[in-house]
């Protein structure tokens, strides 16, 4: 602080960090023509095979991921490919 007499002397050094927050959308996602995962079920006519570049995670790492398929919520773990299997073959999602 200053007066018309001077500065006075500078108070303690003080450290704080701001939270995290949420991640960013998944913003690079790729729909592939072969099984990612090498499960072995993946069928072209039925299956849907996923990958995703992992967004960033502003502050704190990706513990899972929800993938939205219609009204369906699907939850998943940190992995950034997944296959939808059951499909309706010759249809659009």
């Amino acid at each position: 602080a200053a007066n018309q007499a001077g500065a006075g002397p500078y108070s303690d050094q003080v450290s704080c960090q701001t939270p995290a927050t949420v991640p960013d959308p998944v913003s690079v996602l790729c729909v592939l023509e072969h099984d990612p995962t090498e499960s072995g079920v993946y069928t072209p006519s039925t299956c849907l095979a996923l990958k995703w570049d992992e967004p960033c995670n502003n502050g704190s790492e990706i513990t899972s991921y929800t993938l939205k398929l219609g009204e369906q919520l699907i939850s998943l773990d940190i992995s950034t490919c997944y296959v939808l299997q059951n499909l309706q073959p010759d249809s659009e999602y």
